[in-house]
């Protein structure tokens, strides 16, 4: 022996994690691609459907699919109980806490949580996808304003409203 060593590598520069066919990151320019777009074409100029379409199906919609997903995620934004208790214990914790922690409920509203295939998987995240600004809407609200959380059904009201002593709820909008 020549009693030279190497020096380990530190950290997980030049490591690659994964391989993806959706985006790349080219750090020295300065670039994200997103489904063949550089990020800056998509920024403010695709909505959150489009962009979910974009990284669910590898290209952006035409008119008459993204009018079907809009309806599609819509019939998905109302939370389940469970999800709907974690959401009001966490009424406090900062938005991305309140996601996190109620994300962790959605698994449990899956239709076969056995179907690992890509239609089941695709229509789970499509489920997920919708309900996101469900949870977090309502959390950034309480903190803009002190407006009570609301009960009704609807998909664009929340239906966060904290329980009465009687177990009914009260039914305001947020």
């Amino acid at each position: 022996m020549s009693g030279i060593t190497t020096p380990a590598r530190r950290g997980l520069d030049g490591v690659v994690a994964a391989q993806t066919r959706l985006s790349h990151v080219d750090g020295l320019a300065g670039e994200l691609i997103i489904g063949g777009y550089e990020l800056k074409e998509l920024a403010g100029r695709v909505t959150f459907e489009e962009a979910a379409h974009l990284l669910w199906r590898g290209a952006l919609p035409g008119p008459e699919p993204l009018l079907a997903l809009r309806r599609e995620m819509a019939s998905q934004r109302a939370l389940p109980e469970e999800t709907l208790q974690v959401v009001r214990a966490s009424r406090t914790a900062p938005p991305i806490d309140a996601l996190r922690m109620a994300c962790a409920t959605l698994s449990l509203d899956v239709a076969d949580p056995n179907d690992i295939s890509p239609q089941a998987d695709l229509g789970d995240a499509q489920m997920l996808t919708a309900r996101f600004p469900s949870i977090v809407a309502p959390t950034s609200r309480t903190r803009r304003t002190s407006s009570t959380w609301c009960t009704a059904r609807n998909p664009t009201r929340s239906r966060l409203a904290p329980s009465t002593p009687t177990g009914s709820r009260s039914s305001t909008t947020a």
